[in-house]
């Protein structure tokens, strides 16, 4: 289940969601979704039970943050506009310590 918000003008987009682990790793998710990117990030971080991946796909940023427990994971994906970083930088500091996941050892 997710959701996805839209900037009025259509230039950015927030999607946030959470989905049932699988018994999949951290690290495999981590590597999984670094393979589907289709470029290579820019900024990348794993961590115990998170990881981050930054780049840019074309005239898009993209900043996806992903929490990983043993039975769920929680996700949020940042995309603006290349042009604008200045302009949304600071939105993506303020999800950064705002997001807050679920119990990730549940499965939903």
């Amino acid at each position: 289940d997710g959701i996805r918000y839209t900037s009025a003008d259509g230039m950015a987009k927030l999607t946030m969601y959470g989905s049932n682990a699988g018994g999949v790793t951290i690290k495999e998710y981590y590597d999984d979704l670094t393979t589907g990117l289709g470029v290579e990030p820019t900024y990348s971080k794993l961590a115990d039970n998170w990881f981050v991946l930054s780049g840019q796909k074309g005239e898009t940023i993209f900043y996806t943050k992903v929490f990983v427990g043993s039975g769920s994971l929680n996700t949020f994906t940042f995309e603006y506009p290349a042009n604008r970083a200045d302009q949304y930088r600071s939105m993506i500091d303020q999800l950064v310590h705002s997001f807050r996941h679920g119990d990730l050892d549940q499965a939903y």
